[in-house]
């Protein structure tokens, strides 16, 4: 995963769900099943699926690391990490659509490119992960 963000220059999304969970049911069904969404995510990070029961120590250290960074860090998880494995901006649920308050899924990741651009600003604010070592 991280070779594959280092050889392409492009941030990871690792989206973190679980099957009894009702809001990344939602959020798979509403956020990720748009062909315009899976388009823009194909083109500009590498996406990962992970699976909370499955890798349950992997969802602990990002959870710990988004609350760390004052990020959202219940279910579903939306993380955003660099080549290097620095988580560097998060969130929870996103609905395809801006509601109310809540930023869509393509505001939080517009948002997350810009800040990946960011190197300094990713070396001062971000966790570094212990993931693929």
């Amino acid at each position: 995963m991280l070779s594959n963000a280092r050889a392409l220059n492009r941030p990871v999304l690792l989206d973190i769900g679980a099957v009894w969970c009702p809001w990344c049911g939602l959020m798979d069904r509403d956020t990720y099943t748009s062909p315009e969404t899976a388009d823009f995510i194909n083109q500009h990070f590498v996406a990962v699926k992970v699976d909370f029961d499955a890798s349950p120590k992997l969802v602990a250290q990002l959870q710990r690391a988004q609350a760390l960074l004052n990020l959202p860090a219940g279910l579903p998880l939306t993380s955003f990490v660099t080549p290097d494995g620095k988580l560097y901006f998060g969130a929870g649920y996103l609905p395809a659509e801006h509601k109310d308050s809540k930023p869509s899924f393509r505001e939080i990741a517009d948002e997350a490119l810009v800040r990946f651009a960011d190197n300094q600003k990713i070396d001062e604010q971000s966790f570094q992960l212990e993931i693929g070592k």
